[in-house]
């Protein structure tokens, strides 16, 4: 699916969820008593947010807890990810489109074929269906506006989603975001405007302490902020991968960020290579610095003057809330 998925790379995505698919174990399970539950059992009818067009509010938390081992060393891995981002449903001709805050490609699928495991949560998550033992699924209509899904695998892992309407429209418009660029189009946009955040942190506990190995216990945070914005008649988006946790600050941008000081920046757009139905074209940045000057849970600000492969230069600036 073209969407926050295809963001996987974000470091904290790919730590911790594939951590999910590790520790979850085992084949299918039973039923439930429970009607508003099923394991594996799809969505119910009643359930018909894809029935309401226009712009949501995502909020997506997953949490895991893991035991595996190293050699001589128990491993204990916990931690959570929280992930806020609008996504956008529209119909048309039997066809459901979702646009998520990235440079792709909308993903449509037919009406009667929706399945949200399927087409979203597992790509989302990396929490398969047949890696649960049970997977326990959870649709609650809370209002015409509010909806949500809770998702269990076993006792190891769980991911909940909340879906809370903004807008009847289908077409981002929360911020802006801005840069020149000595080789690439610039860009000054002021509608358009999408953003996401996610927060991600994470435990590793090594026992014994000491160990053979020499392993210390150790908690990390990893926050991943992503603009996007119509860009030269596609869709421009800009990760930035912050490994110690997104603050105020500034910070150096470098390839591979695994520092509290570093930024890890990814842009991509069709624009930079690539068509429908294949992933865009995309630069990692190799130096500069990104400034951020705000930051909450649903809104980030700040500036950026950065090189990327192709020895580009891109100075701007972004902005945007998600209400």
């Amino acid at each position: 699916m073209s969407s926050s998925i295809n963001k996987i790379r974000k470091l904290c995505v790919i730590l911790f969820s594939i951590t999910i698919i590790i520790g979850c174990g085992g084949g299918g399970g039973g039923g439930s008593d429970d009607p508003d539950e099923s394991v594996g059992g799809g969505i119910p009818p009643e359930f018909d947010l894809f029935d309401q067009p226009g712009i949501w509010l995502l909020t997506t938390v997953s949490q895991f807890s893991i035991d595996s081992e190293i050699d001589t060393v128990d491993l204990v891995t916990s931690g959570n990810v929280i992930q806020v981002s609008p996504e956008a449903f529209s119909r048309s001709n039997g066809n459901v489109s979702f646009i998520s805050c990235d440079a792709g490609t909308p993903f449509i699928v037919a009406e009667d074929s929706i399945d949200l495991f399927g087409n979203f949560i597992e790509d989302i998550s990396l929490l398969r269906k047949e890696d649960c033992d049970p997977l326990v699924e959870n649709y609650i209509k809370n209002s015409s506006s509010s909806y949500s899904i809770e998702f269990s695998c076993g006792t190891t892992a769980s991911l909940n989603l909340e879906f809370v309407k903004l807008s009847d429209q289908d077409n981002f418009d929360f911020g802006s975001f801005s840069f020149e660029s000595t080789i690439n189009p610039d860009l000054n946009a002021n509608t358009g405007v999408c953003g996401s955040i996610i927060d991600g942190t994470g435990t590793t506990e090594y026992l014994p302490q000491p160990n053979d190995l020499n392993l210390l216990d150790e908690t990390r945070s990893v926050d991943t902020i992503t603009v996007g914005a119509p860009y030269n008649g596609n869709i421009i988006s800009m990760e930035m991968s912050f490994p110690g946790g997104a603050n105020v600050g500034t910070y150096t941008v470098v390839n591979f960020a695994n520092d509290a000081s570093e930024v890890g920046v990814f842009l991509e757009s069709y624009t930079f290579g690539g068509s429908p139905g294949e992933s865009p074209g995309g630069f990692d940045a190799t130096s500069g610095t990104v400034t951020i000057s705000a930051v909450s849970t649903n809104s980030a600000s700040g500036n950026f003057n950065i090189t990327v492969e192709n020895t580009d230069t891109m100075i701007g600036s972004f902005d945007f809330t998600i209400q």
